[in-house]
């Protein structure tokens, strides 16, 4: 049968192509569920006046993916006269907004652990919460929290949605 042909539908080519690209993206681990850091909230800004020597919190919801991780860094992105002083991981649920620093009324901070070098479990749930300063006169602001960890050796990185800003005086009508 050398030289014989056969005829592929172009409904077979979608086939393959679909089968294709579904077995890649599980090889890679793509669409197996996600194995990092999932943050809480929408894209928004938490605004707190504060004096230039006052420290002050802000916090997020974090969970784990299917895996767990364990967290290597926090830091700010694109910091404008705001710099990180302390990074902690709470057990409880959904600490998210600002305070002052250090937030000693919210729940979990008499359990809280430094963040880099803390575990979740996969699944679990808590809250990311950061002491941050002014370093200026100015208003001092962030665009972001960055978290790296490692999932199973892997290291990532996430940004939450939150972005914080310290002024002066009252905070500016959003």
């Amino acid at each position: 049968m050398s030289g014989a042909r056969t005829r592929t539908s172009p409904l077979d080519v979608a086939r393959a192509v679909v089968a294709a690209a579904l077995t890649a993206g599980l090889l890679s681990g793509c669409g197996t569920g996600d194995d990092g850091v999932v943050f809480g909230g929408e894209w928004g800004e938490v605004c707190a006046p504060a004096a230039p020597e006052e420290r002050h919190s802000f916090g997020d919801a974090i969970t784990a993916g299917e895996q767990g991780l364990l967290i290597t860094d926090v830091r700010l992105l694109e910091a404008d006269d705001l710099a990180l002083e302390h990074a902690f991981v709470l057990p409880e649920e959904g600490m998210v907004g600002s305070w002052a620093y250090p937030p000693v009324d919210i729940p979990g901070w008499n359990q809280r652990v430094n963040a880099v070098g803390a575990v979740l479990r996969p699944g679990e749930r808590a809250s990311l919460v950061v002491g941050v300063y002014r370093t200026g006169a100015a208003q001092g602001s962030a665009r972001a929290l960055a978290v790296e960890y490692t999932v199973d050796g892997a290291a990532t990185e996430r940004t939450n949605t939150t972005s914080m800003k310290i002024p002066v005086a009252a905070c500016p009508d959003a």
